[in-house]
């Protein structure tokens, strides 16, 4: 959140994701947040397993944010 927050001048999908944000805030409209708390370090073998990056994708297929435009699928 705090990219969403405080995006960097380079960071577009970060400015983008903070211009959606407060546009929806200012019409007082609901926005729900889903956040992951890392556990810390999984392993499976001699592999690090990422799980925030494992349920990215298919939280933005069964959300469909509206301001994911890499994620769509037609």
């Amino acid at each position: 959140m705090y990219g969403y927050q405080k995006p960097g001048l380079s960071q577009r999908t970060n400015i983008n994701t903070n211009e959606l944000i407060r546009k929806i805030l200012g019409e007082q409209k609901l926005i729900s947040i889903y956040a992951f708390v890392d556990m810390g370090k999984l392993r499976h073998g001699e592999f690090l397993v990422n799980l925030a990056a494992g349920l990215e994708d298919d939280l933005i297929d069964k959300l469909k944010p509206v301001w994911n435009k890499v994620g769509l699928k037609n």
